[in-house]
């Protein structure tokens, strides 16, 4: 939900976007979206709609490779610098 700021459609619909369909149907994760919401707003009188992105966002690199094939695309000289000092090709 981080990603995308949710939109207010008429008096109680709450779109929001996800990436995938996964997330649209996690029941565990809409339950705790629901207790919050509750909690926070002290109202339950609102429908949840979540809406599948066409186009996701950009995809976070999470692992050490991922990181470096990120950071290599965006400075070449880093690739060149792994050659030369024999890294390991699997960071």
């Amino acid at each position: 939900m981080g990603k995308y700021k949710p939109e207010l459609k008429g008096e109680k619909e709450i779109h929001f976007h996800v990436d995938n369909k996964l997330f649209e149907s996690d029941a565990e994760g809409m339950t705790a979206l629901r207790s919050h919401l509750k909690n926070t707003l002290h109202n339950n009188q609102y429908d949840l709609i979540p809406e599948v992105m066409d186009k996701p966002a950009a995809i976070e690199a999470y692992t050490d490779k991922e990181k470096f094939e990120k950071l290599a695309e965006a400075h070449p000289e880093l690739r060149k610098l792994q050659i030369e000092l024999k890294l390991e090709g699997d960071l």
